[in-house]
């Protein structure tokens, strides 16, 4: 394995676009074979970047949570066909959106509607800052049951729409598992796979590890700081299943070394092989693949169960083969598998809007992993 060309193009980024800081992990077949640090993790820019700064995840906590549910789903505790109202009764009777007001829904939202993101719900957060600011001390349960309220923008089924269905994932598979989510998926997804840092619980040693954030410009490419704070953490008590998690590259990759290696890693299964392949067997159709493409941008992936999936090679610039799988986080982290390779990968950086992190660094970063491990 050479890794000399990714290590090059790392370094070239802080200069390319103004980019403060970044980690990078790699594992092959079960095992890390690359973890590696770079720029400042400081507002002042002063103090070198290290593999153990923590970052915010955001949205790669979302393939965590896809595996919780799918733990469940191989439990027999929940099932792709089962209706979010049968679990959260709130979510019975959900109001849609028109052009003549509002009216009921003819649908049920399912697990199914929720792993692909066509339940219809939207990604407006205020109301839960709004109930966070009257009930400090809220549960995710909280929270999600209050959600409920809110209209949905479509049908249950008929379109795709970017939205919190992960947090109402995460709430599901802590009522039908009995413990609290953020202690689920820390005993049962995490720690099995090796993680020992990633969490939804942030120590205040922990906050001290944070690297500055900042948000981004993309017309003058440059960087302004910003904080060390994830705005989806509503409350203490409130687990984000879509947005939660803060970790370390070459800790969270653990995850991705096992989703790559059949599910299994250090003698412990996260998931069968035919789970993770489950995965990927439900890609969106129709209006919901043209809502995806239109969105996500990036030729040759779809939308399946909770995470992008390469499904067309000819279409994308991506090396790897077909079956690739993952996702993304608002300040540019990527989380990467591949089961046909047995390459997982994760990315991490702390900027905020920034573009040229998922359409230029990304898609780099994941061709230069495929050519250091197998030319």
């Amino acid at each position: 394995m050479d890794f000399t060309k990714l290590d090059n193009y790392l370094r070239s980024i802080g200069e390319l676009y103004d980019i403060p800081s970044y980690q990078c992990a790699v594992a092959y077949k079960g095992k890390l074979v690359y973890s590696t640090a770079g720029g400042f993790s400081d507002e002042g820019r002063t103090v070198a970047a290290r593999k153990d700064d923590l970052y915010w995840l955001y949205s790669t906590t979302k393939v965590a949570t896809v595996v919780a549910v799918m733990q469940m789903i191989e439990q027999g505790k929940l099932a792709l066909e089962t209706e979010v109202e049968d679990i959260i009764p709130e979510y019975r009777n959900m109001r849609l959106k028109t052009e003549r007001g509002f009216t009921f829904v003819r649908k049920a939202i399912t697990v199914h509607d929720l792993l692909t993101m066509t339940a219809g719900l939207t990604y407006n957060v205020v109301p839960c800052f709004e109930m966070a600011s009257r009930y400090p001390a809220a549960t995710t349960m909280d929270i999600i049951r209050d959600y409920a309220t809110q209209p949905l923008a479509f049908e249950p089924g008929t379109s795709y729409l970017y939205s919190m269905c992960h947090d109402v994932l995460g709430a599901m598979v802590e009522k039908v598992s009995g413990v609290r989510f953020a202690d689920y998926v820390h005993a049962n997804v995490l720690a099995p796979a090796g993680c020992k840092v990633t969490s939804f619980y942030v120590s205040e040693e922990m906050e001290k590890r944070i690297a500055a954030q900042y948000v981004y410009d993309m017309q003058s490419t440059k960087s302004t700081y910003r904080d060390r704070i994830c705005r989806y953490r509503f409350t203490p008590n409130y687990d984000s299943g879509g947005a939660g998690l803060c970790g370390c590259a070459e800790d969270y990759v653990m995850l991705a070394a096992a989703l790559a290696n059949g599910g299994e890693i250090n003698g412990n299964r996260i998931l069968k092989p035919e789970s993770i392949d489950l995965i990927r067997a439900y890609p969106v159709e129709g209006k919901a693949r043209m809502e995806f493409a239109r969105w996500h941008n990036r030729p040759g992936y779809n939308y399946s169960l909770g995470v992008r999936v390469l499904t067309n090679k000819e279409a994308s610039t991506s090396l790897f083969p077909e079956g690739e799988f993952g996702w993304d986080g608002a300040a540019g982290a990527c989380l990467t598998a591949s089961p046909e390779t047995g390459i997982g990968f994760c990315y991490t950086m702390h900027i905020l809007g920034c573009g040229n992190g998922y359409f230029k660094i990304h898609p780099e970063v994941r061709n230069l992993v495929y050519t250091a491990i197998l030319g």
